[in-house]
């Protein structure tokens, strides 16, 4: 019962900037929509990629995972890949690159508001992850926070 959908995007190249989003969200007892990208550039400028569950109370919906797969990320101008939930699981995120860069403020993040555990990072670079003034974070207030896995080079 009101569960969202999943998103897949296959495409040589993915450029989101200007508040463009995709998210797959649930305000009812079902579970957030998962988001899979395969493509070969991702590049994230003061948009998002992010899946939600707003619902409240014992029968809250998860947030669906979040798959990244590219050759290059790039996160810029709070650019952010999130996955939050409020009483339900957090979803987690899985980003696999070549490499990935995040600067002027981006996040990535698992969250969860209420009750529910906050999910997990993921994150595997073949080459370099450069940062500069961003984050990778997971919290729960409220609960447990995730995992964050960043491995980078050979």
């Amino acid at each position: 019962m009101g569960a969202a959908g999943v998103v897949t995007i296959e495409a040589p190249t993915l450029l989101l900037e200007d508040r463009a989003e995709i998210v797959g969200n649930t305000a009812l007892p079902g579970r957030g929509g998962a988001v899979s990208v395969d493509v070969g550039t991702l590049r994230i400028a003061n948009a998002r990629i992010a899946s939600e569950s707003t619902a409240a109370g014992a029968d809250a919906g998860a947030a669906g995972a979040i798959d990244v797969t590219a050759d290059t990320i790039v996160l810029e101008g709070s650019g952010r890949i999130s996955a939050a939930t409020r009483d339900g699981a957090g979803g987690s995120i899985e980003l696999r690159a070549r490499t990935l860069t995040l600067t002027g403020g981006s996040t990535i993040s698992a969250s969860s508001s209420g009750a529910g555990r906050a999910g997990n990072l993921d994150i595997a670079a073949l080459e370099t992850v450069t940062m500069q003034s961003s984050a990778l974070r997971t919290s729960a207030p409220q609960s447990a926070g995730g995992d964050i896995t960043l491995a980078a080079g050979n």
